[in-house]
């Protein structure tokens, strides 16, 4: 089962999408949107495309290492 890795932000959110073991996943794409709504119907898009079973969602970290908003 392919997962698609979400690195959610408030300009840009990251898209990595894994081989269809769900191993090793690389860089897919870069959705640059500010509203959600544009950056759902990308993922949903993407999701699609590459017939992803699964979304995970990065947790947000500092550079520092604490917990980020």
């Amino acid at each position: 089962m392919r997962v698609c890795a979400i690195d959610y932000g408030d300009a840009r959110t990251g898209l990595a999408v894994s081989d269809p073991t769900g191993l090793l996943a690389g860089h897919t794409e870069t959705v640059r949107a500010y509203r959600p709504e544009e950056v759902i119907a990308r993922i949903a898009a993407v999701a699609a495309e590459y017939g992803v079973g699964k979304l995970v969602l990065g947790h947000p970290l500092n550079m520092d290492g604490s917990r980020g908003p």
